[in-house]
């Protein structure tokens, strides 16, 4: 009888589409500051979902994404979360949301079993797990601050074949700082040695003049600095002004940064998860331009490529899911092997429910303009 009795539960408790709608809840901060760059993203969502649905859609049905608030607080953004998937027909969340918010919405997954692609480039590596093993439910597209780390030292020392390494990064910023932990420990798995490890606090007007010297007088090949900063442009100026000419490798660089005639970022190498320049990135945003007719501005074109991304990848995960449960396209997602997105290749590692040795992009500035170069991937060592 209680066997019975919890079938019938299953049942009535299982998600299904409605008509001929896949649906998928996208959760991000649709209200105040953030706003903007939720909406494109949502947009850039909407775009792939505009492009698989031309193409006839999934076995027969028509994708469909909706954008629903996710508040800054954390006791009302569960209860929103909640109410939303209460609605049984919605079978997929994604949202950008990183760190406290992310693992929330892991949780949350899941409690009602339904997938959750996390589509933020600033995750720190163990927000989605659960102790030791990955939440069931919760997937990400873009590599974590170890993945990050990772790059950082392999490009550093073996892409760029230096081996005396400098660090500087921001003490007050907490994926910062977890980014330059986990980088030193590759910069030694990698052969380098570091000769200079400098943190500032970046708060207000600090004056970096004596700990760029520092690094200056190191004998460093190459300076790393993690982390994607607001004032990059002044972190090279004082490191030039201090008498370091070497190499200086960083990330997000984005198209709008160049100068013109300023030669600041002159002999710099970025990491980045996505690049503007890239000419496969180019394609996507050409059509969202046609589609919004706007551009997608280059701050947000990062996000907006992971959330277009993560549609193609949850749509190709009910393509081969075995059914409509949440378990069914749980076990989907986790067998992506060689799925083909727009910005890399994606390969599910079953250990971490992340990416497995997923490329990066590579742009280098030889006077101030950057170019693209290519896709970089680690070596398979963990």
């Amino acid at each position: 009888l209680l066997a019975i009795v919890v079938l019938f539960f299953q049942i009535g408790n299982q998600r299904n589409p409605v008509g001929d709608e896949f649906r998928i809840a996208f959760f991000a901060p649709m209200k105040g500051s953030a706003a903007q760059s939720s909406h494109n993203q949502l947009r850039a969502a909407q775009l792939a979902v505009e492009q698989i649905n031309k193409q006839g859609g999934v076995r027969g049905y028509k994708i469909k994404i909706v954008g629903y608030d996710l508040p800054d607080g954390m006791p009302e953004a569960e209860d929103s979360i909640r109410k939303v998937m209460k609605d049984d027909s919605i079978l997929v969340m994604m949202t950008p949301a990183s760190q406290e918010k992310a693992g929330l919405m892991s949780r949350i997954a899941d409690d009602i079993s339904v997938p959750l692609v996390i589509t933020a480039s600033d995750l720190a590596s163990g927000v989605i797990m659960k102790g030791e093993k990955p939440h069931l439910y919760a997937f990400r597209i873009a590599n974590d601050t170890d993945a990050r780390a990772k790059m950082l030292a392999y490009f550093a020392v073996q892409g760029l074949s230096k081996k005396e390494i400098a660090f500087f990064y921001d003490a007050d910023d907490e994926t910062v700082t977890m980014l330059h932990e986990s980088a030193l420990r590759w910069v030694k798995i990698f052969g380098g040695k570091v000769t200079a490890d400098i943190s500032a606090r970046m708060k207000g007007n600090a004056d970096l003049r004596s700990s760029m010297e520092e690094i200056a007088k190191s004998g460093a090949e190459v300076l790393i600095i993690p982390g994607k900063q607001n004032d990059i442009r002044s972190l090279f100026k004082s490191a030039r002004d201090s008498g370091y000419t070497n190499t200086v490798l960083a990330e997000g660089y984005t198209e709008n940064m160049a100068g013109g005639s300023d030669k600041t970022f002159a002999d710099s190498w970025w990491v980045n998860e996505v690049s503007d320049l890239d000419p496969q990135i180019r394609s996507v945003m050409k059509d969202y331009r046609t589609l919004y007719n706007e551009n997608c501005p280059p701050s947000d074109v990062e996000s907006a490529m992971l959330a277009y991304d993560g549609v193609r990848w949850i749509a190709n995960a009910l393509y081969s899911a075995s059914g409509y449960r949440g378990e069914a396209i749980r076990h989907a997602l986790l067998s992506t092997r060689n799925f083909p997105a727009a910005h890399a290749t994606l390969t599910m590692d079953p250990r971490t429910h992340g990416p497995l040795y997923k490329s990066m992009a590579v742009v280098y500035c030889p006077n101030e303009k950057g170019i693209f170069q290519r896709r970089v991937r680690t070596k398979n060592i963990d």
